[in-house]
């Protein structure tokens, strides 16, 4: 991740591109002159009366031609982070990642978003009082390459949202976390398993995609897709490997034409 992150600073700095300022009082990215290739805005989503949790968005709007991250983003992208250090009266907040796609980003196969995404923000106050939000977001935007950006916004929270229905709407993009063999949506991880190969995956139903997640050092390329009568099998070519013997703990993520699921699964390390 450090060796992409620093590719793409150079790169940055070999067509002066520039993206240094950021916005520390409101929740709106400021423009200049030049049509900056993304803008980040932080929106209040409102208050969970169940759990007491605030909401909240982080969106980033793309110029045309432009794409971001997964927070595993493929062979050469920058994953979105997101840090809350300067928050006030917050003991935790977490972003949830939308589904990704899979495109060619100039470089090689990259796993993100080709359009405006939103990030819903599950906010933990820590006690009463007013509650201030305050990110610092390290992402990556490409065209012909990668732009390292970093922005800094910051929001007071509320119980009633900027939006009404946008966090619903955000939601219903997000994985459903979903145990092994159970569906969802029609979707469902049937079986997964280390082979000499790869990873070997079972999906039941239509997958449009799946995207796997590992521990280092262990990581997979783009996989090869082979139909079967009620689902697909997709063979992810293992680019890197552990020599350990023992399970390993993967997350699959299983992109759908209406849904998309998030499962967990442990596959044994092949003898060799």
């Amino acid at each position: 991740m450090l060796f992409r992150f620093a590719v793409a600073v150079l790169a940055a700095l070999v067509c002066c591109l520039a993206t240094g300022d950021a916005l520390r009082a409101g929740p709106f990215r400021q423009r200049s002159a030049v049509e900056r290739p993304a803008q980040v805005r932080l929106l209040d989503a409102g208050r969970d009366d169940d759990t007491g949790r605030y909401r909240a968005l982080v969106e980033i709007a793309l110029a045309p031609g432009y794409k971001t991250y997964w927070r595993e983003p493929g062979d050469s992208g920058v994953p979105a982070e997101f840090a809350w250090e300067g928050s006030r009266n917050v003991a935790a907040a977490a972003a949830l990642f939308p589904a990704p796609e899979r495109f060619f980003d100039g470089v090689g196969q990259a796993v993100g978003y080709l359009r405006t995404v939103r990030f819903p923000v599950l906010v933990e106050p820590a006690g009463e009082g007013e509650v201030t939000l305050a990110l610092e977001l390290s992402f990556g935007v490409c065209k012909e390459i990668c732009i390292p950006e970093q922005v800094s916004v910051q929001r007071v929270l509320g119980a009633i949202a900027d939006v009404a229905g946008l966090w619903d709407e955000t939601m219903a993009h997000v994985p459903r976390r979903t145990p092994q063999g159970e569906a969802f949506a029609g979707l469902a991880v049937s079986g997964a398993r280390l082979d000499e190969t790869g990873l070997v995956v079972d999906i039941a139903g239509e997958a449009a995609d799946v995207f796997v997640e590992a521990p280092a050092p262990w990581r997979f390329g783009t996989p090869v897709r082979e139909e079967r009568a009620a689902g697909a099998v997709f063979t992810f070519p293992a680019g890197t490997r552990s020599d350990a013997a023992g399970p390993v703990q993967v997350t699959l993520t299983v992109v759908g034409n209406n849904a998309a699921i998030e499962v967990p699964v442990t596959v044994e390390t092949p003898a060799r």
